[in-house]
């Protein structure tokens, strides 16, 4: 049977998939691979060149020519060829050194349907995702990434250097979806001015009415407190609904039953550097005067979808201890806590703040290991196991592990012992695992799990 690649068998056509053939270092300047179109990304401080290229490659390891007839080839006839369809990155500074990833083998998918398609196929149209996405979060350089806060476990409210300061800021810690509010227009004449985007800069859709008529209402009752650069930061969120049904209401630009219920809860503000500085690494005013310039803002007007998250002051640990406890008792995730004198911090290359911290419950419990798979991008050379929950139903844990650890284990996996099993079966498979995580899904799922410990010592 024939494969049904429409979309990517011509390809030479650059509007369907953008690219060319060309040669990569250190592959044989001989042989072309198929790479897509270079993207600058910014840094905190230099930036650096990023694509993603697919290429074949022989069963010796070589690099070979990728020929027009090979993408419109049936799984069964390409497999005859001993070919692999590989895909990886490739990136650097834009003078300096280069780093070629290691390659991701990749194999046919939907074999014998309709929409079959060939390992190289397959290759392209994940390289071509891969790039799509790379390229949304990478040409928004106007769009600063929001603050990312630390956990309380990780960086102690005793430790000097930090937080030796008191009084110091608590917020409840609502389980919703982070957004950063902005003025497509100034000044503001209707809500079409005012857009929204998420913590990785993809635009949400302009929906949500009631909460951008709060936020023109706000502007209005205030509008010397606004400029153009002006940032709200905060989170959809509606009571009592799961993380799920909130997703899933941003993500689409469908009317749902939830759009009307839907809030957003304001943490903190900032306002955007000049265009072009994108190495500008934070909002260089302290905390407590952001702080102060929201309560100007909320001040005298009623808004029934735009919240001021609750804050408090206090000045010890027995005080935090406190709020977090009625936090938990109030059913929100836990609190987050500020430092008065914290700047607000740009989360270039996934940069957390230690002028903030959250303190959230993470719950434990035991799954049977099922399976494993390698991690995507710069994680294609470490393990993520395959959990099952008692109602059977699989999910990924990524391993609390170092990177060299989890590499050396994910080298192992696939070997054949002397028994003649691999070395999954043997030491895995079958086995529980402690697994943390932050809560369960409507589905009974873990969400953000950790693989703690094998027990493989009971």
């Amino acid at each position: 049977m024939t494969s049904t690649t429409s979309d990517i068998s011509d390809y030479t056509n650059l509007d369907k998939v953008p690219g060319k053939f060309d040669t990569i270092p250190p592959y044989p300047p001989t042989v072309e691979v198929y790479v897509f179109p270079t993207l600058n990304i910014k840094g905190r401080v230099n930036d650096r060149v990023w694509t993603i290229y697919v290429a074949l490659r022989d069963k010796e390891g070589e690099i070979v020519p990728i020929r027009p007839e090979y993408l419109t080839m049936s799984v069964d006839r390409f497999s005859k060829l001993n070919l692999e369809a590989i895909r990886g990155t490739y990136y650097g500074t834009e003078t300096g050194k280069k780093i070629l990833s290691k390659p991701t083998k990749t194999a046919a998918k939907n074999v014998g349907r309709k929409n079959e398609t060939n390992p190289l196929t397959q290759a392209i149209k994940e390289a071509y995702a891969e790039w799509r996405k790379k390229k949304d979060t990478t040409l928004k350089t106007d769009f600063q990434l929001p603050q990312l806060v630390n956990n309380l476990d990780d960086y102690p409210l005793g430790e000097p250097e930090t937080w030796a300061e008191k009084p110091v800021y608590l917020q409840l810690k609502y389980d919703g979806i982070r957004a950063v509010y902005y003025f497509k227009s100034f000044p503001p004449k209707s809500i079409t001015d005012i857009a929204s985007y998420s913590r990785n800069r993809k635009d949400f859709p302009e929906k949500f009415t009631n909460i951008r008529k709060d936020i023109l209402s706000l502007y209005n009752a205030h509008p010397d407190l606004f400029s153009a650069d002006f940032r709200f930061d905060g989170e959809y969120y509606i009571d009592g609904e799961s993380l799920q049904n909130i997703s899933g209401a941003t993500r689409t630009s469908k009317v749902t039953d939830y759009d009307d219920k839907m809030q957003y809860i304001v943490y903190d503000c900032f306002r955007a550097p000049e265009p072009g500085s994108h190495h500008q690494e934070k909002y260089d005013v302290p905390y407590v005067d952001r702080y102060a310039e929201l309560r100007r803002i909320f001040q005298g007007c009623r808004t029934d979808h735009v919240k001021c998250a609750p804050t408090w002051k206090v000045t010890t640990n027995e005080q935090i201890d406190e709020h977090y406890k009625k936090a938990l008792d109030d059913g929100y995730e836990g609190i987050i806590i500020r430092k008065p004198s914290g700047p607000y911090e740009f989360s270039i290359n996934q940069h957390r703040s230690r002028a903030v911290l959250r303190r959230k419950p993470t719950m434990t419990a035991e799954f049977e290991i099922v399976g494993w798979k390698t991690g995507k991008g710069k994680y294609t050379d470490l393990v993520v196991f395959e959990c099952k929950t008692t109602g059977g139903k699989t999910f990924s844990v990524d391993p609390k592990w170092d990177d060299e650890k989890r590499k050396a284990i994910t080298e192992k996996l696939g070997q054949v012992e002397a028994n003649g099993q691999t070395y999954f079966d043997n030491h895995f498979k079958g086995k529980m695992a402690t697994v943390e995580y932050q809560n369960l899904s409507d589905a009974g799922i873990p969400v953000r799990a950790k693989l703690v410990v094998v027990r493989d010592y009971e």
